[in-house]
């Protein structure tokens, strides 16, 4: 999860910097053609077929919507807000998704987890900051975004096991293309990328690939309520790079949220790990 978590953030930040000079549509069927090749390739080589039978199934259906709809709203957020509070905002979804796990998988979240939780949404709260300019209209995307994505991570938990992992990263792919493709009157028209652009692009559709693959081993094999926390490590990764390479600077109360954020995760993570390990051990 964390190395998934790394490689989102790199591929955030290339978002970033070639929308100077790209429209979000040519940015998604850039990335989603480019990264879909390699998976393409890579199933070839490993005779892995990319559509099956088993994947005629609501969920694995409502996984590839709630993808294509997530990578639409992230890339407007990430090109027209700062990059630090786009993926702040994005921290929302371990939330969502551990809510989710326990509703509707039935897992078990002990009150310490919850508590932990708490401390979270807290820093949360100083990093969006709503009602200041913090949070500006087009942040109301990275929200849409942290919805569609804990939907995707609930159904890739209830999907077919015997559905091959690349399959599953390829059809995302597929589908960021393909929202690329749909949205091209709603944005300016596609334009002739330069080399950089190309360059850029390329490297972050590798990326991409390994980090998505990681992302839906990480989900299929671990407890949802256990790896969560670990994809608040993006945030410290987007923070890095946008001090780093774009020159944003947060303020005191959004490095305060985030270490909130932060060590409530690994608070919860360690607490989740002794608890289930009490109820195994007392079933």
């Amino acid at each position: 999860m964390v190395l998934a978590m790394a490689g989102f953030a790199v591929e955030d930040l290339v978002i970033k910097l070639v929308s100077v000079r790209l429209p979000v549509s040519q940015i998604l069927i850039m990335l989603g053609l480019l990264s879909l090749i390699w998976f393409v390739m890579i199933a070839k080589w490993k005779k892995i077929p990319l559509l099956t039978r088993e994947m005629l199934n609501k969920p694995f259906i409502i996984r590839t919507l709630a993808d294509l709809f997530a990578a639409l709203f992230y890339v407007i957020a990430v090109v027209n807000s700062p990059l630090s509070s786009a993926s702040a905002i994005l921290q929302f979804s371990p939330l969502l998704v551990t809510l989710g796990a326990a509703l509707f998988l039935r897992e078990r979240v002990s009150l310490g987890s919850w508590i932990a939780i708490g401390f979270g949404f807290a820093g949360m709260m100083l990093i969006i900051r709503p009602g200041t300019e913090s949070f500006t209209p087009t942040s109301i995307f990275a929200v849409l975004s942290v919805v569609m994505l804990a939907l995707r991570e609930i159904t890739t938990r209830v999907m077919s096991v015997s559905v091959p992992s690349l399959a599953v990263s390829s059809w995302a792919f597929a589908a960021c293309a393909l929202i690329g493709f749909l949205t091209i009157p709603f944005f300016p028209d596609p334009v002739i990328p330069t080399s950089e652009d190309l360059l850029l692009m390329l490297a972050s559709s590798v990326v991409s690939c390994i980090a998505y693959y990681a992302l839906v081993q990480a989900t299929r094999d671990g407890e949802v309520s256990v790896i969560a926390p670990f994809r608040y490590t993006r945030l410290l990764f987007a923070l890095i790079l946008s001090s780093w390479v774009l020159g944003e600077q947060p303020d005191t109360i959004m490095y305060i949220g985030s270490v909130l954020v932060v060590f409530s995760g690994l608070y919860n993570l360690g607490f989740g790990r002794i608890f289930y390990a009490a109820q195994s051990a007392s079933s």
